[in-house]
């Protein structure tokens, strides 16, 4: 599925991520992350988001304190998110079906702190960890 889904397609190193994500009660939210882009295997056939290697891109990952075949609600529906991430560990190496607008995208709404606003801005529709 995930050279189906979403418009992009990488290979990127998890950079940061907070200690603990916020607890937000009943708030169901997308957190976003940055990345290191380690590989690209799917550019966006729009041109809108061209990326290479080393570029940094900031990923919204919906429900991030559960593993994505937990996720079912309301917002998101009855299937799970794509992949098999259970948890999220700074340098782990994710392979990530993306698409944009991440505002558009995002069931909740977006928690997003990172810097720069607005730059390489997607949507997590599947989400491995892989070796690299």
């Amino acid at each position: 599925m995930v050279q189906k889904l979403g418009r992009l397609e990488v290979t990127a190193r998890l950079v940061e991520r907070p200690d603990q994500f916020p607890k937000l009660g009943a708030y169901r939210y997308t957190y976003v992350l940055k990345y290191k882009v380690v590989s690209v295997h799917r550019q966006d056939p729009e041109g809108k988001h061209p990326l290479k290697t080393g570029d940094e891109i900031f990923v919204g990952h919906y429900k991030p304190w559960l593993p994505r075949s937990e996720i079912k609600d309301s917002d998101w529906g009855d299937s799970p998110l794509g992949g098999k991430l259970d948890q999220f560990v700074t340098g782990d190496v994710h392979r990530l079906a993306l698409d944009y607008e991440l505002q558009d995208l995002a069931p909740s709404g977006a928690l997003d702190y990172c810097f720069p606003p607005a730059t390489n801005r997607f949507f997590a529709l599947w989400a491995n960890r892989t070796a690299y």
